[in-house]
Formats: structure tokens, sequence, C-alpha cells
């Protein structure tokens, strides 16, 4: 109550010494209406994140997200709650991730090539996909 009535007092001095207080009050209520706007957004946010955060994916899984697609490196409450839709892949429906290492001398169309046909002669089976 004391706050309010400070706030109250604040208002009417101005205006009991002729100022107008109109666009004050106006200008107050446009920031209000931003700060609100920007509220929603953090607050949805937050309750988006959480949901993530408790079990929608994890580190090291692949998902899909609009137009984006890979593995989970990392994610916090605020890039996870933008309201897109997320597609976790199972383990056994994504690709593999290799690590390969190759010396910065290399030629990398070479490379690369030799990496296709190494993965493309592997055995078709359930256990090993390509």
């Amino acid at each position: 109550m004391f706050v309010v009535a400070i706030a109250v007092a604040a208002i009417m001095a101005p205006a009991a010494m002729g100022v107008q207080i109109g666009p004050l009050i106006a200008g107050a209520g446009v920031v209000g209406v931003a700060v609100g706007f920007v509220a929603q957004t953090f607050v949805r946010d937050v309750i988006a994140g959480m949901f993530y955060l408790m079990d929608a994916f994890r580190v090291g899984e692949y998902i899909q997200s609009g137009n984006y697609m890979g593995m989970v490196e990392g994610f916090s409450i605020h890039s996870s709650g933008r309201g897109t839709t997320v597609a976790r892949s199972r383990p056994c429906h994504s690709e593999p991730e290799l690590t390969i290492g190759v010396a910065y001398d290399s030629d990398l169309g070479l490379a690369c090539e030799l990496i296709k046909q190494i993965g493309s002669s592997w055995p078709r089976t359930p256990n090993l996909r390509r």
C-alpha cells in the first residue's frame, strides 16, 4: 500500500502544479505493453525449455527441427523454446557418426571418394547399415 500511495503521489504532484500527465501515463502504458510481450516470450521459452530438458531429447541424439537436422551438441532453455517441432531419430535408424582423421596436406576430394567407396562396400545387414 505504501508503494502504491507513493506512486499516486508522484503522479498527482506534477498534475497539481499544472503539468499535463496524460502523455506520461500513455507512454507508461506503451512501455507496459512492450514489457508484457517480452515477458510472454520469456515465459513461453522457459516452459517449453523445461519440457525439453525433462525428456524431449538428449545430447548425442539425432534430431530434426524445422530445416535443421543433426546431432544435439548442447541446448539450454532459451535455445530450445522457440515452439518448433522436433523429431527425434531412433538410434537404429540414424546414420553412424564416424570421426576420420585426415592429414592437413591431404587431397580432400580423394579422401571423400575413398570414404564413399569404403562405405558402399560395407555389407547390408540389419545391424550394420550405411
